[in-house]
């Protein structure tokens, strides 16, 4: 889906950066969209989730920027305390109005601090914040 998956250094600092070519790739330009919605609504309040430092569209390129972090996908199965605090994370992405949708080991990255984030959000739902649906509704579809 993305041109560009892959770590920049930038004005001093280290990001990882996510690129789509919106032109050959009109259904990655609308994932990336839904990505960059999930971490503006986690933007504040939310200790699990990498912060985006900015996202641009230019000459038929869509990215964003957030912050890099080293680390691990840890076993979910294996590693409870990490379960436990994904467990914690998905409650507050709720509370948010986000519900992931893809929570799997792949999508849970333990730092060399052994902090636990969840990563890649493009197949999250967004509850509009003016919405009438509720989030229990949502779930019960799921």
């Amino acid at each position: 889906m993305y041109i560009s998956d892959q770590v920049f250094s930038i004005n001093g600092g280290t990001v990882a950066l996510k690129l789509v070519d919106v032109y050959n790739n009109p259904e990655g330009e609308w994932m990336l969209k839904n990505e960059v919605c999930a971490y503006q609504r986690l933007a504040e309040g939310i200790n699990y989730v990498l912060k985006m430092l900015f996202d641009d569209y230019d000459c038929g390129f869509h990215g964003f920027a957030m912050q890099f972090i080293q680390g691990r996908h840890p076993d979910l199965c294996k590693e409870k305390q990490a379960k436990h605090i994904v467990a914690q994370a998905v409650q507050d992405l709720h509370s948010k109005g986000v519900i992931h949708e893809d929570i799997r080991d792949e999508n849970v990255f333990v730092d060399e601090s052994r902090k636990v984030w969840l990563i890649d959000f493009v197949l999250s739902t967004v509850i509009p914040k003016q919405s009438s649906v509720s989030l229990a509704s949502c779930l019960q579809t799921l």
